[in-house]
């Protein structure tokens, strides 16, 4: 198997204000990754300076990693098959077939 470790964002202390990311500290990712894991993140609810509590997206969070890390790939982990025009639990959603 893959050697890989489980990270929240929350555990890892990162917020937002107003939803917008405020504090990302990536130190214990750069640090598994230093170890030899794949950091596997998850969206999940952060601290929010203003809201108190709110959801910080995955895709937030690997948007600001990618530009952090620069990494060769990145891996998305769903239980849908694919990328749709609209929700996928819309029953008019389309597979789309090319995202151009």
């Amino acid at each position: 198997g893959i050697p890989s470790v489980g990270m929240s964002p929350f555990a890892c202390g990162w917020s937002t204000q107003r939803r917008d990311l405020a504090s990302a500290n990536a130190s214990q990712i750069i640090e598994s990754l230093h170890a030899g894991f794949v950091p596997v993140l998850h969206g999940d609810a952060v601290l929010d300076e203003s809201l108190d509590c709110t959801i910080l997206s995955g895709d937030v969070i690997i948007r600001h990693l990618a530009q952090l890390l620069t990494p060769k790939y990145v891996v998305f982990l769903t239980d849908v098959h694919g990328v749709y025009d609209r929700p996928p639990t819309d029953p008019n959603a389309v597979l789309l077939k090319e995202i151009g």
